[in-house]
């Protein structure tokens, strides 16, 4: 365990004790470290994902054929967070492999894509992992839940100014325009409206 998993606060698990995370199709959940939009992009209302999007997007799909329990539906990578639809089919031989496990597997493994992109020097950093500690789920016990689950998944992208992980952030992180702008330095409380102020003119003397 390092200095900062040390200094963080006990939080209590989110899972329910009286679920089995072994089988069954779940709506899962995960958000960005500090809510920050490291994925992409919100054009319109569809997501442009930069190149880390682009992994996080290849890691989620290949992970039914390194655990073949997996059932991948609906998905989608958000700016600053991911939403998927899922089925874990029991297995006798892949008893440990539940819920959690496949979710540590997920977030681990798109962390290590995270870190090296920020060695490189071509992410920022947002701290040692790339995702918040914990995960959110959704047991689907109905066709009716399951079809509510993909409507909301596949409007994600167009809700996004409306969205509970989307709203604080879309106009800071989430435009494609700021994304490709030139970064400019300008004093916050006189505003910015795509104009640069004047260079003051040095008269000399």
């Amino acid at each position: 365990m390092n200095e900062e998993s040390r200094s963080l606060p006990r939080r209590k698990s989110l899972r329910n004790a009286k679920i089995n995370y072994r089988a069954g199709c779940w709506a899962v959940t995960v958000q960005i470290a500090k809510n920050k939009s490291l994925l992409g992009a919100i054009v319109g209302d569809k997501v442009v994902l930069n190149g880390l999007g682009q992994g996080v997007d290849v890691y989620w799909r290949g992970l039914p054929a390194r655990y073949p329990e997996l059932e991948l539906f609906d998905y989608v990578v958000m700016p600053n967070h991911f939403h998927a639809l899922l089925r874990i089919h029991w297995r006798s031989t892949n008893r440990e492999h539940h819920l959690g496990f496949l979710m540590s597997r997920f977030k681990g493994g798109t962390s290590c894509i995270y870190g090296k992109m920020c060695r490189e020097g071509s992410l920022a950093s947002v701290g040692s992992s790339l995702w918040q500690r914990d995960y959110w789920d959704d047991l689907i016990t109905s066709e009716e839940e399951f079809a509510v689950w993909r409507k909301y998944i596949r409007e994600n992208p167009a809700k996004w100014s409306s969205d509970r992980y989307g709203a604080c952030t879309s106009f800071m992180f989430g435009d494609q325009g700021l994304l490709n702008a030139p970064r400019i330095a300008f004093v916050a409380s006189q505003g910015f409206f795509g104009k640069q102020p004047k260079a003051k003119e040095d008269r000399g003397g």
